[in-house]
């Protein structure tokens, strides 16, 4: 890895995943000269992250707290001195979306894969700022960030040791404000002894006293310190723990198994695969009800196995890559791989098919709609692994990023759950009790513009679920006006407010 600091800095050979380093690198220096700075702005951030996340994790608090934080990142990274390339800026606008789409949306679901996307791609931003990443591959990236998060903890009480390392320089100041922390330690015992007596000798100083700390909400004090401490000290310990890397040209090259041992797995694995995928193609695919052995019937036959088959699919993909990461080139092994890719496209083409005809029969559910995204995914990602097979060079790792950013990007701002229910309602002639209910209590408030819209004498169903269903309405749009007044002005949605229009008046 090539370092972005300016000035010629000695390479060191790769010796373990959490190697602890002798030498201090020039970003630890850095950091360590300037710790008040670094320090006052890890507080700014710290302040910001409790004034913006403390009981609020939706709205327009998040885009606030991620221009802070792209803020307080950006002044570290050029007070250590480092030239910001330019896909930083790539990664910022990410983050950005994902931050933005958290106000368009109540799911529970997006909510927290969008704070983790936020997360990893800032882990990007900052891996690709301090060390050169360009050449990586998939295993060494998912290494390192397994490293880095070793890096993070072990540099949890950094900002201390720098900042006492910093008082050691003002040796006079250092002595006296030694015995102010003797004085304040043994304050503590003898000020609970001497308070605990007056508030027993005097009645209204009692009660004075006790009201002091009747107006102090304990839950919410301990509360803020935490998510301030947390916010403050993790800022600081990220910097170090990257500053800290080591500077180095050197990849993870793990590429040096005995092909052999991967080419008798997979050829196993591809003779099983083959007769499985050729089932697939007459039965499922081309045969139809007509070609079914008997005791079959083509809707069971469809709908069973999906969730294996998804199982499987995942594990193909696994494979594949850890044989194309950790094996010598082999052009047997390539042979066998892809194979085995080619009958994981069939294996998903299976799973999508079942699922549709599950959806055709019992409409759409959050995991149902999951699903299929996660399979077209795991499809196109399947292509770049094909490609990698064949051709070592192309940038797996990029691809991946790439394609994953761009399909849940879809998948966030699109609202899912707001397609099942207008899907889901324009088949109301067949929904049942169970079906309506499904979306009052398992879907977000992203759907209530379309529930708002049921026409409950078209739902197939007895009189007394009807009556049922039309105090579980009141009772949704209830907790739909709730949600909207309990945010307030950080919580602010979109989403939320486009809910609480559409509750019937």
């Amino acid at each position: 890895m090539v370092n972005n600091y300016e000035g010629d800095i000695p390479n060191s050979d790769y010796q373990g995943l959490c190697e602890v380093m002798v030498e201090e690198t020039k970003g630890i220096k850095i950091i360590k000269e300037n710790s008040l700075f670094f320090i006052l702005l890890s507080v700014v951030f710290g302040i910001f992250c409790t004034v913006c996340l403390y009981k609020s994790l939706s709205g327009i608090n998040i885009p606030l707290l991620v221009i802070v934080w792209m803020f307080c990142c950006m002044t570290a990274l050029n007070k250590l001195e480092i030239k910001i390339p330019r896909i930083s800026y790539l990664y910022m606008t990410a983050i950005m979306l994902f931050s933005i789409s958290t106000i368009f949306t109540t799911s529970s679901f997006s909510l927290f894969f969008n704070a983790s996307s936020i997360i990893f791609f800032g882990y990007m931003l900052l891996q690709r700022n301090f060390y050169e990443t360009r050449n990586w591959q998939l295993l060494g990236f998912l290494l390192d960030i397994l490293n880095m998060i070793v890096q993070v903890i072990a540099n949890i009480f950094t900002p201390f040791s720098h900042l006492a390392a910093c008082r050691k320089k003002k040796v006079a100041k250092e002595s006296k404000f030694k015995y102010v922390i003797i004085g304040l330690i043994i304050s503590i015992p003898l000020v609970m002894i001497v308070l605990s007596l007056l508030i027993s000798a005097d009645s209204i100083f009692s009660q004075m006293f006790a009201s002091i700390f009747e107006n102090i909400n304990f839950e919410d004090l301990f509360g803020i310190s935490f998510v301030f401490g947390i916010g403050s000290i993790g800022f600081y310990a990220v910097l170090a723990g990257f500053a800290s890397q080591q500077n180095s040209d050197n990849l993870i090259n793990i590429r040096k198994g005995e092909p052999v041992i991967a080419i008798t797995v997979t050829s196993i694995l591809t003779l099983i695969y083959l007769m499985f995928s050729l089932i697939q193609i007459k039965y499922l695919f081309i045969g139809g009800v007509n070609s079914l052995p008997a005791g079959f019937t083509y809707s069971n036959y469809a709908r069973s196995g999906f969730f294996q088959l998804v199982f499987v699919s995942i594990i193909n993909f696994g494979l594949v890559l850890l044989c194309i990461s950790v094996f010598k080139e082999s052009k047997v092994l390539k042979a066998l791989l892809l194979i085995i890719s080619l009958c994981t496209y069939v294996m998903i083409a299976s799973s999508v098919y079942r699922m549709l005809l599950y959806v055709a029969a019992y409409h759409l559910t959050f995991l149902r709609v999951l699903v299929l995204w996660f399979l077209a995914v795991l499809t196109v990602l399947m292509t770049g692994i094909i490609v990698t097979i064949f051709y070592e060079k192309f940038n797996l790792l990029r691809f991946s990023l790439i394609v994953v950013l761009s399909f849940y990007m879809v998948f966030s701002y699109a609202k899912p759950d707001k397609i099942i229910a207008e899907y889901n309602i324009s088949h109301i002639n067949r929904l049942t009790y169970s079906d309506v209910s499904y979306m009052l209590n398992n879907l977000s408030y992203d759907a209530a513009p379309a529930i708002s819209k049921i026409d409950l004498s078209k739902v197939n169903m007895h009189t007394e679920s009807k009556q049922t269903l039309n105090s579980d309405f009141q009772e949704y749009f209830e907790r739909v006006k709730k949600d909207y007044n309990d945010r307030g002005i950080r919580g602010f949605n979109f989403s939320s407010y486009e809910a609480n229009k559409a509750v019937p008046k």
